[in-house]
């Protein structure tokens, strides 16, 4: 698109006669006005120096009838043309002045300052009345604001400034709102043009490289280009193509006052002057035979000369658009084709023709297919053939006919843009050959280059690419300018960190390169930029996890370096495995390692590590290592250890068997032997690692592992002894894993974990004082990190209930299970704790507290869940057991048949149990004979599988001889259960010594009694326990009970003493076994007082009451009244008896009622006591009446 010079704005100052004589009248015209201003003279000179730029002593005036009068004045020199636009190189002073070069590169500065200023304060001045509503106006000081940003920028919009662009763009917009708003404009063609212009002008530069706001403008105009369409749906293609030609006259002249005022055209007013004069239109024409165009400007030129003289002569209105073209054209010397350029387009073409030719010449360069073509053996090169371009413009309806489209050849031709490559022919529509002269093509390069020096990366991509179309690329010549050009955007968005856009630069000038065979020092470039920039995208992506993406630009890189750089290649690839190991696709991580161990081992034989570079082993072993890893999380063990295998001999060949990475791949090895069950091999393997590892001073030496590394190998260690059966060395792997664990790692989650597998060690060996704080310590610790309802909670709350039922806590034990058993039923998932387990435990431990109901239905919910036969014949010997204990007993003895009937459990220790349990249930039902035959079948069997239950025999043999009154004989039942004791049983010992003394107790044997309850304490003092301590409770009672009976109140009272203490201890105060021994030492102390005076024993019958009043709360307070019945009435009993020893028949009375509201079994031993009651009750009430 060709470039005209900045026109000035200059003032007429001309004067011509008048009436008054000294009167003189000024036209004077401002820069910031359209039209000329008359203002009455009594407006102040400040204004007028304010509007209209004028000095106090400008001479200038209005007459008072507003017509501008002739006033003599010296005329202003024009400022030389701005950068870049052709203009000529000397400047010529005005009439009647003479200028320094110094002044007029000032007044050059002072006009453009100007110029800007006046298209800013015009556009704010059109946008005022655009919203009041006064079009016209706004239309006025719109145009003349797009008429400032022209002659400051040019035409070319490829050429513009971000900056100029946009304000461009804005004007536009806000004229076509204006023709589109105006409601006096009926035809709405040019608000659609200027809209168009607006997008086209926006659209050069790309979405990505514009402002936020720059789109919003783009999407307003987009909108109201669509309005229009649908108000004008019968507008034709020829109507586009004028009104096209119309929008392009604000681009060139201006509206027509911008024109008459700033002088816009200056040589064109000049012919327009001479065509009034002479009456014809002066053409200059560049047809055949009429001469060069270089005369006939010549001829223009003299004849333009000659008739200036007439111009004088013309009436003012005549000359008033044309006399500051007539000074600009003598200033200038009218000399060159340049300066002709502004009244009559160069080539005779018309301005409007030249503008539409510049816009499609690009568009030719790029579409067209360029290439070297060959013509009878000759090649020419970067060339096109015309018939291609004819169709070309026909296709794309760039021209409506062939003979159109010749024209624009021949159009593209005169201008010099185009040629025959031999230039010997016009252009044709045929098989001709033409090329773009290199200033052309050159052109599309600086267009680039001027985006690029803008920021707009993205359209100097854009712009490039488009110029690839239509085989240009074939030249070498413009191929490397084009890969030069390619580079310089892709290095200057990259410094701007516009890593993506600078990626597919270097990207486009590799394809092109690799294309056409290049392998200069451009593609070398070219590469490290595609390999730069893809590592860099794929690092902002893994910041962001977005691991898919990242993976695709590491594949990239990949693919890139495999040729020629194997390390480096098989370097991404271990990135991309770590990327789909993040994005837990280890299957497809192993894959891609695979790959990358076969590249790098090529070539090496047989761990030949000579043969490879230090870097290539290195990596190699990165590779193995982490697809072991891939292959172990993918469950495939197998091929896992083999990785492994292969890692460990070169590792050592490597780095030693001493270093880091050799033994953290022998830990990782072992570790998978245990899952594979080749325990031997993971023992061994492990070992070698805590042989050399010392791991017994681990304390105050480093380590050769990550401590993760480390416990791992302790973990393995202790499983392979576990397996092994070792378990005290198992015990001693935990300990020394604990110590490591408090003094090492600040991770409570792994403290906790080993605290609890070391507790549940200890409780399995029998250690259960030992194991119990452990498993506190884990529970306490596992309530803070996890929630109530987490595995690891419920497996330690477990482990604590299990422990402290064996220990006899039978209280804290049933805490523990019911919170268990809560949890259970709330749960709608899978319980991370047997359940069957649970239930069974729960329900046993409810027996021996005499909670039957709750301990028949934890035995049906294990009955339910239980999978094995032999879980289940368990369960239902369990649950026999307590419907037995609970009255039921039809269903117990069915569930004791079916036991008995059951094929695989005969000869077991479940069956004679079930025999065993059968004969007490026959017992109770009265059927003792049976029963009797039944125990006697259980102590005379052989089979070893029955020896505990013999004990249980011949005791419960001994119990019915007693109650038969045959002491001796069930003293001897008692001695042959000693018999078939196991001597390490000591509470199956005891068991049976204390029925032994309960049978001298019976007797009367006193004596002997206390001699077999001393064995039994003995054979407790050798170990220790709760379960212990609480035996030792039970016999210190029977100790108290002999004693009271031999009549030693002294001893009785100490033991009674020692037992409720022990109780206090292990128990607390308010536990049903510690209330009970409470009572049976307060009977004690009001047997004593009974020998007593009145006075003596007053204080102890005080004490003994209040202690037995608190007990009985304390019963009342466990809410639990059927349990402890007989507690209760037995308590009430005592407290009735002090009543009545104080005299008080009333609350005896009150007592007693209470007592009888209480059931109990008709021949249950307190009935003759409250019997008793009842008498002494009424003799001291006959006694109160007399």
């Amino acid at each position: 698109m060709p470039h005209y010079p900045e026109l000035t704005m200059v003032k007429f100052k001309k004067t011509r006669g008048a009436a008054g004589g000294d009167n003189s009248i000024s036209d004077s015209v401002s820069e910031l006005s359209h039209d000329e201003s008359t203002v009455n003279s009594g407006v102040s000179s400040a204004f007028r120096s304010k509007f209209f730029r004028g000095g106090k002593n400008n001479g200038t005036s209005v007459s008072s009838n507003g017509n501008p009068a002739r006033a003599t004045s010296k005329m202003t020199a024009p400022p030389s043309p701005s950068p870049g636009i052709m203009a000529a190189d000397r400047s010529v002073a005005s009439v009647g002045t003479a200028s320094t070069s110094a002044s007029k590169s000032a007044k050059v500065d002072s006009h453009s300052d100007r110029m800007v200023k006046d298209a800013k304060s015009r556009f704010n001045i059109g946008i005022i009345y655009l919203k009041t509503g006064d079009y016209a106006k706004a239309q006025e000081n719109l145009e003349h604001s797009l008429y400032c940003h022209i002659q400051l920028h040019g035409h070319d919009g490829r050429k513009y400034t971000n900056d100029a662009l946009f304000a461009i763009a804005g004007v536009r917009e806000k004229l076509g709102e204006c023709y589109l708003a105006n409601p006096a404009v009926m035809d709405k063609s040019l608000a659609m043009d200027h809209y168009e212009e607006s997008r086209r002008l926006l659209g050069t530069v790309a979405a990505e490289d514009a402002p936020e706001n720059i789109r919003a403008m783009l999407d307003r105009v987009e909108w109201k280009l669509k309005e229009l369409s649908t108000l004008m749906p019968l507008r034709s293609k020829s109507n586009r193509s004028t009104s096209g030609r119309a929008i392009r006259k604000y681009q060139q002249e201006g509206n027509d006052k911008a024109k008459a005022l700033l002088g816009l055209g200056g040589v064109g007013g000049v012919a327009t002057a001479v065509a009034v004069d002479a009456g014809t239109t002066t053409v200059v024409s560049t047809q055949k035979g009429a001469g060069s165009f270089e005369n006939q400007t010549r001829k223009f030129k003299r004849d333009l000369k000659n008739n200036i003289a007439n111009l004088v002569e013309l009436p003012i209105d005549a000359v008033q658009g044309i006399h500051q073209g007539i000074q600009q054209g003598i200033q200038q010397g009218i000399l060159g084709i340049q300066d002709l350029t502004h009244g009559i387009c160069p080539f005779n073409l018309g301005p409007e023709r030249v503008a539409f030719l510049n816009e499609i010449a690009p568009t030719l360069l790029r579409k067209l297919e360029i290439k070297d073509r060959t013509y009878r053996l000759k090649t020419y090169h970067t060339c096109f053939v015309g018939s291609e371009a004819v169709d070309y413009m026909i296709e794309n309806e760039l021209a409506s006919s062939r003979s159109e489209a010749v024209k624009i050849g021949r159009d593209l031709v005169t201008m010099g843009v185009i040629e025959h490559v031999l230039r010997e022919h016009d252009f044709k529509d045929d098989f001709f050959f033409y090329h773009f002269k290199d200033p052309a093509i050159q052109k599309e390069f600086e267009v680039a280059i001027s985006y690029v020096e803008r920021n707009n990366h993205h359209t100097a991509l854009n712009h490039l690419n488009s110029m690839r179309e239509g085989g240009s690329l074939k030249n070498e010549y413009f191929r490397a300018q084009w890969v030069s050009c390619m580079m310089q955007v892709a290095d200057s968005a990259l410094s701007g960190a516009k890593i993506s856009l600078a990626t597919d630069a270097y990207e486009a000038a590799c394809s092109v390169l690799k294309e056409y065979d290049d392998t200069g020092p451009d593609l070398k470039l070219a590469l490290r930029g595609c390999i730069k920039g893809h590592k860099l995208i794929a690092i902002q992506l893994e910041s962001m996890m977005d691991y898919a993406s990242a993976i695709e630009h590491r594949t990239r890189v990949y693919k890139l370096c495999v040729d020629d750089k194997i390390v480096a290649a098989c370097c991404q690839l271990l990135k991309i495995a770590h990327l789909h190991a993040a994005d837990e696709n280890y299957a497809k991580g192993a894959a891609v390692l695979a790959d990358a161990i076969r590249r790098l081992s090529h070539g090496a034989r047989h761990l030949d590590l000579e043969a490879l570079p230090t870097e290539r082993v290195n990596l190699l072993c990165q590779c193995q290592q982490m697809r072991a890893v891939c292959l172990s999380k993918t469950r495939k063990w197998t091929e896992a250890s083999e990785q492994y295998g292969e890692l460990l001999p070169l590792l050592a060949k490597a780095k030693g068997s001493e270093s880091r990475d050799y033994n953290s791949a022998l830990i990782q090895k072992a570790a998978l032997s245990v899952t594979l069950k080749n325990f031997q091999m993971a023992h061994n393997e492990v070992t070698k690692y805590l042989n050399f590892a010392k791991y017994e001073s681990t304390d105050s030496g480093p380590l050769i592992v990550d401590e993760s590394d480390h416990i791992l190998a302790l973990d393995t260690c202790a499983a392979t002894y576990l397996k092994i059966g070792n378990i005290n060395k198992a015990i001693h792997i935990f300990e020394k894993k604990l110590a490591f664990v408090t003094t090492h790692c600040d991770n409570d989650e792994m403290r906790s974990d080993t605290m609890h597998k070391l507790g549940c060690l200890l409780a399995y060996k029998k250690q259960l004082e030992a194991a119990l704080p452990l498993l506190n310590e884990a529970l306490d610790v596992r309530r803070c990190l996890y929630d109530e309802k987490s595995t690891s909670v419920l497996e330690s709350m477990w482990a604590v209930a299990a422990t402290t039922q064996i220990l006899g806590d039978t209280d804290r034990a049933l805490r523990e299970y019911s919170v268990l058993l809560d949890k259970m039923d709330k749960s709608d998932d899978d319980f991370p704790v047997s359940l069957v387990l649970i239930h069974n435990s729960a329900g046993k431990l409810f027996s021996e507290k005499g909670k039957v109901d709750k301990a028949t239905h934890c035995f049906r919910q294990a009955l339910l869940a239980a999978e094995t036969q032999e879980m289940k014949v368990e369960i239902s010997l369990n649950l026999a057991n307590a419907l037995s204990a609970n009255g039921d007993e039809e269903k117990a003895m069915e569930l004791y048949e079916r036991i008995l009937k059951t094929k695989s459990t005969k000869q077991t220790t479940l069956f004679f149990l079930a025999l065993f349990n059968k004969s007490h249930l026959l017992i109770k039902l009265g059927e003792v004979a049976e029963a009797k035959e039944i125990l006697h079948k259980i102590i005379e069997t052989s089979s070893p599988l029955a020896d505990n239950v013999k004990v249980s025999g011949y005791v419960t043999l001994g119990n019915l001889a007693i109650s038969e009154g045959k002491q001796n004989e069930a003293l001897k039942y008692f001695e042959n259960s000693l018999d078939a004791v196991d001597d390490d049983n000591v509470e199956s010992l005891v068991w049976v010594k204390k029925h032994i003394g309960l049978t001298y107790l019976v007797t009367g044997r006193f004596d002997k009694a206390i001699d077999s309850l001393q064995d039994a304490l003995e054979a407790l003092a050798a170990k220790e326990g709760i379960s212990i301590d609480m035996s030792k409770v039970d016999v210190w009672n029977l100790m108290s009970r002999v004693y009271k009976l031999k009549g030693d109140l002294s001893q009785a009272k100490n033991f009674a003493k020692l037992a409720l203490q022990s109780s206090k201890a292990l128990l607390g105060e308010t536990n049903p076994h510690t209330l009970r021994h409470v009572s049976n030492l307060q009977l004690l102390l009001l047997e004593e007082a009974e020998c007593l005076r009145p006075s003596e024993c007053k204080p102890i019958i005080d004490a003994a009451k209040f202690e037995l009043e608190d007990a009985l709360e304390s019963f009342v307070a466990l809410d639990d009244p059927w349990t402890y019945r007989v507690d209760i009435a037995s308590m009430k009993t005592n407290l009735a008896f002090i009543a009545l020893w104080q005299g008080k028949p009333k609350k005896a009375r009150k007592l007693l009622r209470q007592i009888k509201e209480i059931e109990l079994s008709p021949d249950h031993s307190l009935l003759p006591q409250i019997s008793l009651i009842q008498e002494r009750v009424e003799e001291l009430e006959k006694k109160k009446r007399k």
